[in-house]
C-alpha cells in the first residue's frame, strides 16, 4: 500500500441555527473586528440580521453578487473593502457569493469565512473565476490561498433553496465525492472512506427531499455529505469532472449547477473502467441493493430521473450551434492541461463523444 494525503488547515463549524454564534466565534479566532458581508441576494434577510447583530462585526455589505462573478463585481466589492478597511470577509450564499469573496481576497487579502446556503463546495475548493466584461469569457486560478480559513455550515439556511436547485446542487457535490474514488496519486484510504460517506449521505438525502421538500434531516444530511464530499476531494487537483464543467461553464451561459449534473453519468461512464473494483463500491453507495452487475452511471442516471434532474445539455439550453463552437475550446484545454488528473488517458475523440452523448442525452457507455 502506498499513498499520499494532505489535510486543509480550514476549520469547519456545522450546527442547526448555529450560525450567529459559530460565525462570531469564527470572526474572533481570525482577529477580526471590521467584516466586509458578501451576501446573495435571497440571502437579504439572513444578511440584515447579520449587519444589526455587533457580536457579527459587520461593518459594510456588498450587494454585487452575481452569477459567473463578473469583472466589474470585483472591481466593486474590492473597492469597497479597501474603503471600509475590511480585515475579514464573510461569504454568505452560494457558488457565486464564495466566488466572489475568493476574487476580492485575491486584491485585497483578507481571511475568508464562508456562509454556504447550497451544496456546490465552491467553500472547499482552492480555485476562483471571473468572468470579464468585454469577452464574456471566464479567466479561472487555482491557489491554496484561496481557500477561506473557515466555514460555518448551517442547515437552516438551505431550507428555503427550492426543490429543484437542491437536487441540482447535491448532484454537483456527489460528482466530487464521486471523482474521488478514480483520482490517480490522490485516491488514499482515508479519502475513499469520507467519500463513500459522503455518497450515502448525498444520495439518501436527495432520495428523502424528492419526497419531502420540508425534510429537516434530510436537508442536514445533504449538507453534511456536501462537506464530506469537500474534505475528500477539495485539496486535490481536478478531475476530469470538474474541469469538464468548469471549462463548459467558462464559456455558456447557462446554470452552473445544472450543467454540472448533466455531464456526471457521462463522465462517470467514461471513468468505470479505470476500475471495476471502484466502480463495485461506488454502485453499492449509490444503490446498497442493486445486483452485481449495475453500473454506477446507469444507477446515477435512475437517481437523476427520480428526482427530476435534467439529463442532457439540450434540455438546459445549450443549442447545437454552442456545442459545436464549445467542443473544439473544451478538447484544447482538456487535452493541454497540466493539472488534469485522469485515471485512464483522455483523447479529443473521448471528449467529443462524451459532450455529444451528454448533449442528446445519448447511451452511457464506457
Amino acid at each position: 500500500m502506498s499513498f499520499r494525503h494532505v489535510s486543509s488547515p480550514m476549520r469547519v463549524a456545522f450546527g442547526w441555527r448555529t450560525l450567529r454564534r459559530h460565525l462570531a466565534e469564527e470572526l474572533a479566532h481570525h482577529g477580526a473586528s471590521r467584516a466586509l458581508l458578501i451576501a446573495t441576494g435571497s440571502q437579504r434577510d439572513v444578511a440584515a440580521d447579520l449587519a444589526a447583530d455587533p457580536a457579527a462585526r459587520i461593518v459594510a455589505t456588498s450587494e454585487g453578487v452575481a452569477a459567473h462573478v463578473p469583472q466589474r463585481s470585483v472591481a466593486v466589492t474590492t473597492a469597497l473593502a479597501r474603503d471600509c478597511r475590511a480585515d475579514a470577509l464573510v461569504a454568505l450564499g452560494g457558488g457565486s457569493a464564495v466566488g466572489l469573496a475568493k476574487a476580492v481576497a485575491h486584491g485585497h487579502p483578507a481571511p475568508i469565512v464562508a456562509v454556504p446556503t447550497t451544496y456546490s463546495g465552491l467553500e472547499l475548493l482552492p480555485t476562483w473565476t471571473v468572468r470579464s466584461d468585454h469577452t464574456e469569457r471566464s479567466v479561472s486560478g487555482r491557489d491554496t490561498g484561496a481557500l477561506p480559513r473557515s466555514v460555518v455550515y448551517d442547515p437552516q439556511l438551505t431550507m428555503s433553496l427550492p426543490v429543484g436547485m437542491t437536487q441540482l446542487s447535491a448532484l454537483n457535490a456527489l460528482g466530487r465525492a464521486i471523482e474521488s474514488f478514480w483520482l490517480p496519486g490522490v485516491t488514499n484510504p482515508l479519502s475513499v472512506l469520507v467519500a463513500s460517506t459522503a455518497v450515502d449521505s448525498i444520495v439518501t438525502g436527495m432520495r428523502r427531499i424528492a419526497e419531502h421538500p420540508a425534510d429537516r434531516d434530510a436537508r442536514e444530511l445533504l449538507l453534511y455529505g456536501a462537506w464530506l464530499s469537500g474534505a475528500a476531494s477539495g485539496s486535490t487537483r481536478p478531475g476530469l469532472y470538474q474541469e469538464l464543467g468548469r471549462v463548459m461553464d467558462a464559456h455558456l451561459d447557462v446554470s452552473y449547477a445544472a450543467l454540472h449534473a448533466v455531464v456526471l453519468p457521462y463522465v462517470l461512464a467514461f471513468q468505470e473502467p479505470a476500475s471495476t473494483s471502484a466502480a463495485l463500491r461506488l454502485a453499492r453507495c449509490i444503490e446498497p441493493s442493486h445486483d452485481g452487475d449495475a453500473r454506477p452511471s446507469h444507477l446515477l442516471r435512475l437517481l437523476q430521473e427520480r428526482v427530476g434532474a435534467p439529463t442532457s445539455l439540450r434540455e438546459i439550453g445549450v443549442t447545437k450551434a454552442q456545442l459545436k463552437r464549445v467542443t473544439p475550446v473544451v478538447v484544447q484545454a482538456l487535452t493541454s492541461s497540466r493539472e488534469l488528473v485522469t485515471p485512464r488517458a483522455v483523447t479529443e475523440r473521448d471528449i467529443e463523444d462524451v459532450l455529444l452523448r451528454a448533449w442528446l442525452a445519448g447511451e452511457l457507455v464506457a
